[in-house]
């Protein structure tokens, strides 16, 4: 994560490591929820691209997206 852009960084850890919400952090973050999602999706293409070829990708997948369809898992907290 180290190579993302701090307002990219900020997002996926507040979605992701926090297990926040596109609402929530919008408001942490003082923008917009388009804003947050747009920013999610930048940093998230931005992750795959820079995972090993050599994981299987299944494993690519579930590294960078969390849940189904990219969300967060409920009531997890990455350490």
């Amino acid at each position: 994560m180290r190579h993302l852009p701090a307002r990219q960084r900020a997002v996926i850890a507040l979605r992701y490591l926090e297990g926040l919400g596109v609402e929530e952090t919008a408001a942490l973050l003082n923008c917009s929820t388009g804003r947050v999602e747009r920013r999610t999706a930048t940093a998230l293409r931005a992750l795959r691209a820079a995972l090993p070829d050599a994981l299987p990708p299944c494993v690519r997948t579930v590294a960078v997206r969390g849940g189904p369809g990219g969300r967060p898992v409920p009531g997890r907290r990455r350490t």
